[in-house]
């Protein structure tokens, strides 16, 4: 039962993670940008590998689900650690599009899941996924500071409300 409301958590996560970058934020920057195509086209592209990466991770809920107090080899936990990384670094990127700054809970959150890769061997996967889980919850709640805040940012403008001054100030409206 923990097994499935851990990997219910770390799903539900991901989704609230996808869903931070605001839409209204996202057009905003493609409408004020200097190439909309290639900005629009750039976040259609990363979206697409956001959710597969989020399909992908169900994959590796469900070897959680099969198997909790399992452990792995050091390749296959690798291989499972490396999906979580890859959306957090592909959502740092999206971020980076549209707000112009790349987040530090997206790095430090990748670095940590890497850091308990090498761990699946000797940690069963129901507590890996837990961490897992919890640092994806911590990331997603926190809206400031080093796991939820926007990095370099100028003091009081942790959070993407307190950006979109600056996206509208950083390109001239595109002429239609």
């Amino acid at each position: 039962m923990r097994a499935a409301l851990v990997a219910f958590r770390g799903t539900r996560a991901m989704w609230w993670l996808y869903f931070g970058t605001s839409s209204r934020d996202a057009t905003a920057a493609i409408v004020r940008s200097r190439d909309p195509g290639r900005m629009g086209a750039h976040l259609h592209d990363m979206h697409a590998m956001l959710i597969g990466w989020i399909i992908a991770a169900a994959v590796g809920s469900d070897v959680v689900l099969a198997r909790p107090f399992g452990t792995l080899p050091l390749a296959q936990g690798v291989a499972l650690a490396a999906v979580p990384c890859r959306y957090r670094l592909g959502r740092a990127v999206c971020k980076r599009v549209v707000y112009g700054l790349v987040p530090r809970s997206s790095i430090l959150a990748a670095a940590a899941r890497v850091l308990l890769a090498p761990r699946a061997e000797r940690v069963d996967l129901l507590t890996l996924a837990t961490l897992d889980t919890a640092m994806r919850l911590v990331q997603w709640r926190t809206g400031r500071g080093a796991w939820g805040g926007v990095g370099r940012t100028p003091r009081g403008a942790g959070s993407p409300a307190a950006l979109r001054p600056r996206i509208a100030a950083r390109a001239p409206a595109h002429k239609l």
